[in-house]
């Protein structure tokens, strides 16, 4: 991490833009259910929602079917391999 902080703000900014959604992608296995088809989505210690994946889908909020797909890849590694789920 020293390289980071000899970077300048921009690039800085630039990357952590670019990676955040990487990010988040990787994580969302992590609360998902797949026998159940949902995220479990934290609000804090007590509260919490369920989204349901019909939900994305029948609305088309954003390419829900390839990162269904995408999440069952990574699970299906983070299962055969937990140093893997370790690092997530």
């Amino acid at each position: 991490m020293s390289q980071f902080s000899h970077l300048c703000e921009g690039d800085k900014i630039t990357l952590l833009k670019s990676g955040c959604p990487k990010i988040i992608n990787l994580l969302s296995v992590l609360n998902f259910n797949f026998e159940g088809k949902f995220w479990t989505v934290p609000f804090d210690n007590e509260n919490a929602v369920q989204l349901s994946l019909d939900l994305l889908l029948e609305r088309d909020l954003f390419p829900t079917e390839i990162h269904y797909k995408f999440m069952q890849n990574i699970q299906q590694e983070c299962n055969s391999d937990l140093i893997m789920l370790d690092l997530l």
